[in-house]
């Protein structure tokens, strides 16, 4: 192969941007050297202090050009400054009138002779022995750095560094090729290692110094030599191989080179030209157990890479597109990203064969030695070691389906979603794994997956793990809120099956067709409508209702029939008839009783989803399966758990049927594990667990309330159904809002969330209220009088709602309560105006003044009354209540 022109003449020819670049390196330069820094710089030798300021284009740069390849990187050696000091005087010279003209420098805000420097501190740890500088100018990259010399310890590849001469410089660097440096002020190609010319040209890679040394001092630059190697078909000089090979290398490789820098060089080599010669080349010096090391703190197992050249050799050949028209290669690696994990997947099959890895924590499953050595020796990223994962997991099922002539669309593609979206990689994995076992056979094995691939070629099926069901993952994930998981693989399986026994449809408003007799549901489903607000009353469609029946029956029965059912209802969900049965406490570890609680906690949202979707239909058909998990989680100990019962039970109520609730003789049962719900309160529950609770616990039994006992018509329609109402309600305002209040204390919170049930509640008791007003009057109106009341704004207002509802509901009676009432609005009117201004404030002056608006309005129909005398009679006394007064509102 010719040489190029450059290389040939050993000459550098600079394009415009590089000509453009030089010049105006060259004229900052020049300014520097006359306008000397008066900011203290690092003390330098007297010699290289009295030398003149130079710059040269290093490394790769100067490499690449001589080759032919032209970069926009470019890697700038200052000889007596380091690159921030230069960087920074750089952007001074570009900072006075008229420079950044003259060279072309305008920044996005046409402000001349500014640029961004930045600078990249000492890393050791990733190669990085010397702050750098980058910086952008006329579209090329810049490295600023210094020239430097470095010594070495026994113990570290991080180097201590100084300021060098060029030649120290060069000498430091790992290859020959790479030393060579392009002095701008004399536009000379500088070679003072005396054989990186020579060696490029004749396509060699040798170290400047001596190979052990040198790889002694870094053992990074094996790596690095290899990389090249492979880079550009250069051969590693034996020298400098006998070197690599030597045990205190590869020791030293283990000890001072972190995981992510092997990684990163590993990656650069795959990703280049020639991966296979990478490998061959680290496979014959012997590198394996070095460079994918076991991680293990006493290893006992040995990866035998006595086969593993036929796995990269036939990488090589199913890539090569000389080869014949082969599956493996377009289907499996048809882009670079695909060979590029293949090529990895390839330098993992030695350790494939090998025991699993001890597990990270005790009860997890263990990984796969393919993947403990890609975690942790390589610092691999998720996408190759989820990767391997899978590669060993399905990997006899993959070659068991490649020779058993499998015909049948659905189990093929049944296991290509098993497999995932990485199944032809894994695939590949597999076809690696038998020719490292057989590498006699390595033709047949290829072309046995060959057919296999052109089966589920000719099936379809490529894209399977793609399909979209009848109802995706996350269509159904997010319809009952739940995390994807395994409770969703047999519902979408009976869906998914389906589909590909039926290839013909290819419609999803077809296929929701065939499942579902609701459009509104299909379409919800689908994606296709964004109301998603069905009626409780509307029947469900087919699809929703055979999900709710698969999850209560197939799902959720098993996991919450670990632990001892209630022993007041029967099988069918019926309350049993006789004595009351005492409930006994469980004992036991809950996590096998109560797997819902802990590992399939994703049961909850399963569960909230189910009543959240029942129609009365599906009630009636499903209530022995509901009715065990519910109680189960309403009658849970743990508050939150408990709380989650109460709001499902909640839903489950509000499309329950009166009539089979009665039937059922459940509702005395619900009430109970409510109404023990709402004794959870302070000081034995925590405040915030209190209010969990009570928000859950009160509108459930709100519904229950509702549920057991509807409202007739009117009264007079049927007085015995209104008795039972109003019965119902009355005890559920006393329990669960007035005795809960009473101990709420000092709670402000648990007062402020009880008042905020409250209004529900009133408005359900009607008229009825009235009965209560001896009660509720003095409880608000000492909420509103309360002089802290200001100080928490929320329970103030919630206050002031409830004692709006109390008037509206109880109008015929307010006249008589209308001074106490007065007496606290005029009160928290007063404690707001001293507390001052603001936005929770003045909603509260608003709500105070629609309350007494209201009152206003029942007195003033009232005979007798005098409304305004008495209104006037309290501005006199407090004239800030004026305001209070003003404009009353209706």
């Amino acid at each position: 192969m010719p040489l190029p022109g450059t290389l040939e003449a050993g000459t550098i020819t600079l394009n415009e941007a590089e000509t453009r670049l030089v010049k105006l390196l060259l004229d900052a330069a020049h300014h520097i050297e006359n306008h000397p820094s008066k900011e203290q710089t690092p003390a330098l030798p007297q010699e290289l202090a009295d030398s003149p300021l130079e710059l040269r284009f290093t490394g790769g740069w100067v490499r690449d050009k001589l080759l032919g390849v032209e970069s926009n990187d470019i890697d700038i050696a200052i000889n007596k400054m380091t690159g921030y000091q230069f960087g920074l005087r750089l952007n001074e010279y570009f900072e006075i009138p008229g420079n950044a003209e003259n060279h072309g420098l305008v920044n996005p805000n046409n402000k001349k002779g500014s640029f961004k420097l930045v600078k990249i501190e000492a890393n050791p740890e990733k190669s990085k022995h010397l702050e750098t500088v980058t910086v952008k100018i006329l579209g090329l990259d810049l490295d600023l750095v210094n020239l430097r010399k470095e010594t070495y310890t026994e113990e570290s590849r991080n180097p201590q560094m100084e300021f060098g001469t060029p030649e120290e410089d060069a000498l430091r660097r790992d290859a020959t090729i790479n030393a060579m440096f392009y002095n701008i002020t004399t536009s000379k190609l500088e070679d003072f290692t005396g054989h990186g010319l020579e060696d490029l040209r004749k396509g060699i890679i040798r170290t400047p110094l001596e190979p052990y040394t040198t790889f002694k001092d870094d053992p990074l630059r094996v790596l690095r030599l290899i990389r090249f190697s492979s880079r550009f078909a250069y051969d590693i000089v034996p020298e400098a191989q006998q070197a690599m090979k030597v045990p205190e290398i590869s020791e030293a490789l283990k000890i001072k080179i972190s995981k992510e820098r092997i990684w990163i060089e590993l990656e650069k080599m795959v990703k280049g030209p020639d991966p296979e010669g990478a490998l061959r080349c680290i496979d014959h010096l012997g590198l394996y157990p070095t460079i994918f090391a076991d991680p293990s703190p006493k290893p006992t197992y040995k990866p035998d890479t006595t086969n593993w050249h036929c796995v990269y050799e036939t990488m090589k050949k199913i890539i090569a597109k000389n080869e014949k028209d082969i599956l493996v290669r377009n289907i499996i690696l048809k882009s670079k990203d695909d060979q590029f994990m293949g090529w990895l997947i390839a330098s993992m099959i030695p350790w494939s064969d090998s025991p699993d890895a001890a597990p990270t924590k005790p009860g997890r499953t263990p990984l796969p030695m393919t993947t403990t050595v890609a975690l942790t020796s390589l610092k691999a990223p998720n996408q190759l070691t989820t990767l391997l994962t899978s590669c060993n997991q399905n990997l006899s099922e993959i070659k068991d389906l490649a020779y058993r002539q499998e015909d049948s669309r659905e189990n093929l593609g049944m296991a290509i979603r098993k497999w995932g979206a990485t199944w032809k990689l894994q695939t590949l994995f597999a076809l690696l794994h038998e020719i490292y076992e057989a590498p006699d056979n390595s033709t047949e094995i290829v072309e046995q997956y060959d057919k296999f691939l052109s089966k589920i070629n000719t099936l379809n099926l490529l894209e399977a793990h793609t399909f979209k069901p009848l109802v995706t993952g996350t269509d159904l994930a997010k319809a009952i809120g739940a995390k994807p998981g395994p409770w969703m693989k047999s519902a979408l399986d009976v869906i998914m099956a389906w589909q590909l026994r039926n290839p013909d449809v290819t419609n999803p408003a077809e296929a929701i067709a065939q499942v579902s007799n609701n459009e509104g549901i299909s379409k919800l489903i689908s994606g296709e409508s964004k109301d998603k607000h069905v009626s409780k009353k509307q029947k469900k469609g087919e699809l929703c209702s055979a999900l709710i029946t698969h999850f209560l029956r197939q799902t959720l029965k098993p996991l919450f029939s670990q632990a001892k059912s209630n022993p007041e209802i029967t099988a069918a969900g019926r309350k049993k008839i006789g004595e009351p049965i005492s409930r006994k406490a469980e004992f036991g570890d809950e996590e096998v009783t109560k797997p819902w609680k802990f590992k399939e906690a994703w049961a909850l949202d399963m569960l909230h989803w189910v009543c959240k979707s029942l129609d009365r239909e599906i009630v009636e058909r499903e209530w022995g399966f509901l009715i065990p998990p519910i109680l189960s989680v309403v009658d849970d100990t743990d508050v939150k758990i408990r709380a989650r019962g109460c709001e499902i039970l909640r839903l489950l109520l509000e499309a329950t049927p009166s009539p089979l609730l009665k039937r059922t003789g459940l509702a005395p049962l619900f009430a109970e594990s409510l109404y023990i719900s709402t004794t959870y309160l302070p000081s034995l529950t925590p405040e915030e667990d209190a209010i969990i609770i009570l928000d859950a616990a009160l509108p459930a039994l709100l519904t229950l309330s509702k549920t057991a006992f509807p409202p007739p018509p009117s009264r007079t329609s049927d007085e015995k159904a209104y008795t039972a109402t109003t019965a119902s309600l009355t005890t559920l305002l006393r329990q669960a809002i007035l005795t809960p209040y009473k101990h709420a204390g000092e709670h402000v919170l648990i007062a402020e969330t009880l008042l905020n049930h409250l209004p529900p509640i009133l408005d359900e008791l009607g008229i009825e209220t009235v009965r209560f007003l001896k009660d509720l009057v003095p409880l608000l109106g000492g909420v509103l009088m309360d002089p802290l009341g200001a100080k928490f704004p929320p329970l103030l207002l919630v206050g002031v709602k409830s004692m709006q509802c109390v008037v509206l509901n109880a109008w015929p009676r307010v006249g008589i309560w209308r001074s106490e009432i007065l007496r606290g609005v005029c009160g928290g009117w007063l404690w707001v105006l001293e507390e001052g201004e603001g936005g929770d404030l003045e909603e509260i002056k608003g709500e105070l003044r629609v309350l007494v608006g209201l009152v206003g309005k029942v007195v003033k129909g009232e005979e007798g009354m005098d409304w305004d005398g008495e209104v006037g009679e309290l501005i006199e006394v407090d004239g800030r209540l004026e305001e209070l007064f003003e404009g009353e509102v209706e």
